[in-house]
């Protein structure tokens, strides 16, 4: 008969593992995904951080010739998850649009508001519709598609993290367990 992994009478030291008789090893294994998770994080973050930065100066370098009015007033947010349960190092990239009030006490104030997302990982078209103006349009596109793909790495490593855990979980109830 074969052993499987985690089946009784397996000796995992032979692989350069042992079992401690206590959950040091789950521990262990919670923090290495942990680990895992971060370090992917860390990397998407500073790629969306690139991609808002070009998308900027684009904006920029496309405006500076243009009148207040026909500037463009979309922007990026790229913001930390703060949730407790939260993926180590998990982020939003969001779109916002820019826009100005008056304040009687403090002067102009610049505000935001959230652009409708949906579901998925990319903003419909239909979010950007009404944005003014043509020109940031093709900008706008070419830089959410990026962000898209930047959306779905972040997704697949919360998924994976929560599946880890999820199963974790079923196999410590599964084996705490009387086999008869």
């Amino acid at each position: 008969m074969t052993n499987h992994p985690g089946q009784a009478g397996e000796d995992l030291s032979e692989r350069g593992r042992s079992i401690p008789q206590d959950r040091r090893l789950e521990l262990l294994t919670q923090a290495d995904i942990d680990a895992w998770c971060r370090g992917h994080m860390v990397r998407l973050r500073e790629r969306a951080e690139v991609q808002a930065m070009h998308f900027q100066a684009a904006v920029r370098e496309e405006a500076k010739d243009l009148p207040r009015s026909q500037k463009g007033r979309l922007s990026v947010r790229i913001r930390d998850q703060r949730a407790e349960r939260a993926t180590p190092g998990a982020f939003t990239i969001e779109w916002v649009k820019i826009r100005y009030g008056n304040s009687r006490t403090q002067g102009v104030l610049c505000l935001s508001d959230y652009l409708p997302k949906g579901e998925g990982d990319r903003y419909p078209a239909s979010a950007f519709r009404d944005l003014g103006v043509d020109w940031q349009r093709p900008l706008v596109y070419a830089t959410e598609d990026a962000f898209a793909q930047i959306r779905r790495g972040v997704r697949l490593v919360a998924q994976t993290r929560a599946q880890y855990r999820a199963a974790e979980k079923h196999l410590v109830e599964l084996f705490a367990r009387p086999t008869h």
